[in-house]
């Protein structure tokens, strides 16, 4: 994706913090909060103070240039809109959070959105489907789960 592009056809500024965050986001493919958004453009060196994190986050939220997440941790995660849709696992105990790749997965969801909008007599319009439990080495560390 060209980040720069986009923001031209949304008719927004370039500006270099916007930019910074689109391809930080395009290139890492996975949901961050904002402090490690922070931590990670630090460490390449690239100061942008939290507000402008914050606002620059919002208008690109409201854009539909990335895509806001809550996975149950009393925060929100944000991920690049341009990424195939997709679901996620998360470990309950590590917080680890994986994109799910399995295309019968995918296409069992799906078919599930499909019977819910002809049941209920529903457009659907979006969908989110996250997973929740114990990754497989934390299982390990609790047998008696």
């Amino acid at each position: 994706m060209n980040v720069l592009n986009v923001l031209k056809r949304k008719e927004e500024r370039k500006t270099s913090a916007r930019k910074a965050i689109l391809d930080l986001l395009e290139e890492i493919k996975k949901p961050l909060v904002v402090s490690e958004i922070i931590k990670r453009l630090n460490k390449k060196g690239i100061k942008i103070d939290r507000a402008t994190i914050f606002r620059n986050i919002n208008l690109m939220v409201k854009e539909n240039l990335i895509n806001k997440i809550e996975l149950n941790e009393g925060k929100f995660r944000y991920e690049s809109s341009f990424l195939p849709h997709h679901h996620h696992i998360v470990c309950t105990k590590c917080n680890m959070i994986k994109d799910i790749k399995s295309d019968f997965l995918h296409k069992e969801i799906d078919n599930l959105s499909k019977k819910a909008s002809k049941l209920y007599g529903f457009k659907m319009e979006d969908h989110k489907v996250e997973f929740f439990g114990r990754c497989r080495e934390c299982k390990e560390l609790s047998p008696s789960l």
